[in-house]
């Protein structure tokens, strides 16, 4: 006699803790700590989907009456290529080559005397958990509905003025400094290279994250005078955890396969596969599927069958 059960999977979501396209904003923090209007500049796709992208996003605000849950997700990151991009930006700041175009378009401002930036390895860690974040939503608002901003508190790091600068789907640090740079656009489009141009901002961390063949890169800018120790740059499959808002989660799929398995008396068959993949607001829709790493178990309704 042939008997059939019919087994069923549930997610356990294993919460874990690490230290740890192209947009751009800004932000100015007054002696309150109060913060200005964040800007973002927007930027129309540069051709074919595939191409890779400069985001444009704006920060918002906290989402209300949100509850968070953390996913972790397994990224490669590539600070040794990141870190390289520090001097094309500094050369691009004391070259002849700095300057941006004014609102209007016909003139320019030249950006004379400017300073090289210093590498900041503690604004570092800040971009390194802003790029894996961009895996799961590419915009200055964060997976958790919080503003860009607020992985700078979440590091401890202090600053008089800020800004960020992401990008997705470059494959060098060259390629994407290229695109940062922005020589083709008029003023609206140059918000990436006034980051970059920007004498209130004296410190620079860089980071670049691969995920499912996809490249993810941040520039995190500061003005502080906190202390900084060099770290080795990391370049090594890495766990992190990423906050995901419930308001921002746009569809939970499990998709097990097979979907259903038979089974004789006295015998086992190996269990499907679950692929679970979490989507949320602004994922990049050129970008691989966030899947997070998530420990499932499996149960049977009824023991005495199987």
């Amino acid at each position: 006699m042939r008997k059939w059960i019919s087994v069923f999977a549930m997610i356990f979501l294993c919460l874990t803790f690490s230290q740890g396209v192209h947009a751009s904003a800004m932000q100015d923090v007054s002696e309150y700590d109060v913060c200005d209007d964040e800007i973002a500049y927007a930027e129309d796709p540069m051709g074919a989907e595939s191409v890779p992208v400069l985001g444009e996003n704006s920060a918002e605000e906290p989402l209300v009456g949100a509850t968070e849950q953390s996913y972790p997700f397994t990224v490669v990151y590539r600070q040794s290529e990141a870190r390289n991009m520090l001097s094309e930006i500094n050369g691009f700041r004391t070259g002849s080559n700095a300057w941006y175009w004014n609102e209007d378009n016909e003139t320019k401002t030249e950006c004379t005397g400017l300073s090289e930036l210093s590498y900041d390895y503690e604004l570092e860690k800040v971009a390194m958990q802003r790029a894996a974040e961009l895996v799961v939503s590419f915009s200055h608002t964060r997976p958790n509905g919080t503003d860009c901003y607020t992985a700078y508190a979440e590091q401890g790091y202090t600053y008089s003025a800020a800004a960020e600068n992401i990008a997705a789907g470059y494959g060098n640090p060259h390629a994407v400094f290229v695109g940062w740079r922005e020589e083709d656009k008029d003023y609206s489009g140059q918000g990436h290279r006034r980051n970059m141009l920007d004498s209130d901002l004296n410190r620079i961390g860089i980071a670049c994250v691969s995920y499912g063949g996809t490249r993810y890169w941040v520039q995190e800018f500061a003005y502080s005078d906190e202390p900084t120790t060099e770290t080795a740059a990391n370049d090594a499959e890495t766990t992190v955890p990423v906050s995901v808002a419930s308001d921002m989660i746009e569809r939970i799929s499990l998709n097990p396969t097979p979907t259903s398995v038979s089974v004789r008396e006295k015998e086992s068959v190996s269990l499907p596969i679950v692929n679970f993949i979490l989507r949320v607001k602004d994922h990049w829709k050129n970008g691989p599927v966030a899947r997070p790493d998530v420990e499932y178990t499996w149960s049977v309704h009824n023991t005495s069958m199987a």
